[in-house]
Parts: C-alpha cells; structure tokens; sequence
C-alpha cells in the first residue's frame, strides 16, 4: 500500500498567502495523478470558492477530496451554503467538521472542546444525513484533550503538522499545508523529487516547534512581547 498524502488548501483565486490560483490547483492534481503516493485534497474553512472548482476539476477522482465547514460559518458571506455542502456530499466528498467556531482548542477546556468537536459533528451528521468521522483540527492548534475525545468517539483528526507518511491506523493525520508560496515545492514532493522547504513552510513548521517544546501560553506571552 502506498503512502498517503494529505494536502491542506484553503480558498481558490482569492486574496491572501493561504489561497491558490485554479491553475495552480490543476497543476497540482496533474502531478498526483503520477505521484507515488496516494494523494488526498482537503479544503478548510468550506469557502465558497473552492465549490465551483471541487466539481469542475475532480469528477474523476471525487473520492480524494475532504471539505471541511466551520459549522458557525456555512451560509455566511464568502463560505457554501448548507445547499452546497449537500450537493459536494452527494457527489462523494468526504464531509469532515472543523469545529463550530474555529477557536483555539488548546485554549479550552476538555468540557468545551468535546462540544466543539462532538455537536459540530452532529450538526453535519444530521443536516447532511451522513456519518461524519473526521475533525479538521482550527489553526492547527491541539493538545492531550483533543486527542482523547479523538480516541473515545473513534474520529479521525486533521492537523496541520507537516508530514507524508499516512495510514489508516493513525488517530492524527498529518497534512502538507499549501499556499501560493510553496505550489512548487509540493509539485516537486508529490513528482518524487526532494521536498524544498520555502521560507513562509518552514517559518510555520519552526513556529509549531516552538510552541510544542515551551508551550502555548509561554509562546503567547514571548510573542506578544516581541
């Protein structure tokens, strides 16, 4: 069995670091379709740019694609609505919950961050009619609590931590996160060729480093001084 990749996208054609251009986004499917892994897509937030492109460009291969709604969001301004959502179900993308209100879980207690993660699940599960099973982890951003509740409900978590090396055993599962920065070097990864960290990647991987070895409210308070 192959190695899995899972790839963490945002907005498509919009404004900001974490958004790809349509083009961009097909350049990447090319190269998966050759890849040595198995290569998954999964889109944060549910914005309402990545629906257009979803249907157009992944008909065929539909079944890689994970969408991942923050349950307060769907229906607002730039996000899909509850109709869109549906019709991305129906087609066969994996529906996957990133929580009801994108807040930091690693600020939250266990009682809060088992409703974040279990009625945003709950909500999908019955408006959709389907068994939500996986939890797309806001801001990347968890601890032993996150992981627990993971455990006990039997959910699959989504982090942004970098990684290629995937099973379906794994509670986490670690995922690429790609913006307009760094298309290239996970061109290059999905094609075999060595992975070169861009600078904006590897400020964001020495960030979550950090936070691991001194904890998340020591970095807040280093962070706000500096």
């Amino acid at each position: 069995m192959n190695s899995r990749v899972y790839l963490l996208l945002h907005g498509i054609d919009e404004e900001g670091v974490d958004s790809i251009s349509y083009r961009d986004l097909c350049r990447i499917k090319e190269a998966a379709e050759v890849s040595k892994y198995d290569v998954f897509f999964t889109f944060d937030d549910a914005r309402l740019s990545i629906v257009e492109p979803i249907i157009n460009l992944f008909s065929d291969k539909i079944d890689s694609v994970y969408v991942c709604p923050i349950v307060n969001r769907i229906d607002t301004h730039g996000y899909a609505n509850w109709g869109q959502i549906r019709v991305l179900s129906s087609k066969g993308v994996k529906i996957v919950s990133h929580s009801m209100s994108h807040e930091n879980l690693r600020l939250m207690s266990y009682e809060q961050q088992n409703h974040e993660m279990l009625h945003s699940i709950d909500i999908l599960s019955r408006k959709l009619g389907i068994s939500v099973q996986y939890f797309a982890v806001p801001l990347g951003e968890y601890d032993s609590n996150t992981v627990l509740i993971a455990k006990k409900q039997n959910i699959k978590l989504l982090v942004s931590d970098f990684g290629v090396m995937n099973s379906n055993n794994n509670v986490r599962i670690l995922r690429v996160p790609v913006h307009k920065f760094n298309v290239k070097e996970c061109i290059n990864l999905l094609e075999g060729r060595r992975f070169a960290f861009s600078d904006q990647l590897l400020k964001q991987i020495l960030k979550k480093t950090l936070r691991k070895i001194i904890g998340y409210n020591l970095y807040s308070r280093l962070r706000n001084i500096l």
